[in-house]
């Protein structure tokens, strides 16, 4: 290790860092000091929390979150049995016709399932369970054009289409080329 001769003079070696003063303070004493500064300056500062005027207003939002959730489950109720309702009429609907349908059964079977699901839709109050019942009226079309393809009298389509679109004011005439 290298050895560094001291000045001349100095009897020790100086340490590292900003040598320290013979007045300085610990931080408490500092904290202390500014304490009293502001004490003696005489401002004061005071917290004050702010409270909403209308507290009132969660409660009336407990209460109308409450009444909606009654409303909630009544319909509810009345979907659950509309459903049922709905799941029967479809299941009486199915009548057999024996081991063939002709084209003339299929397409007289399909015209009076139009005409239950729209006279049905026609009953409903809620115009999500009639757009929902109007919705099986054009699928009984899409399933018959589907399944009587290639074979249809002319006409027919139009027909069918006219009876489940008269109901919602859509003029599908008008559209054929």
């Amino acid at each position: 290790m290298k050895q560094i001769a001291l000045l001349a003079g100095v009897t020790e070696k100086r340490g590292r860092g900003r040598p320290p003063k013979a007045e300085s303070m610990t931080n408490a004493q500092r904290q202390a000091a500014f304490r009293a500064r502001r004490k003696a300056s005489g401002i004061s500062v005071t917290v004050t929390k702010n409270i909403p005027s209308d507290v009132d207003a969660y409660d009336d939002l407990v209460l109308e979150n409450d009444r909606l959730r009654e409303e909630l489950a009544q319909l509810r109720l009345v979907l659950g049995k509309r459903t049922r309702e709905w799941a029967l009429l479809h299941q009486a609907s199915r009548r057999p016709v024996g081991n063939k349908w002709s084209y003339r059964q299929l397409t007289v079977a399909a015209e009076e399932r139009i005409r239950a699901y729209l006279d049905q839709a026609e009953a409903c109050q809620d115009f999500a369970a009639r757009s929902y019942v109007e919705g099986w009226a054009r699928g009984a079309v899409f399933l018959w054009d589907r399944v009587t393809s290639g074979f249809q009298n002319d006409g027919d389509l139009a027909r069918l289409d006219a009876l489940c679109y008269q109901k919602f004011g859509v003029d599908v005439t008008s559209n054929e080329k």
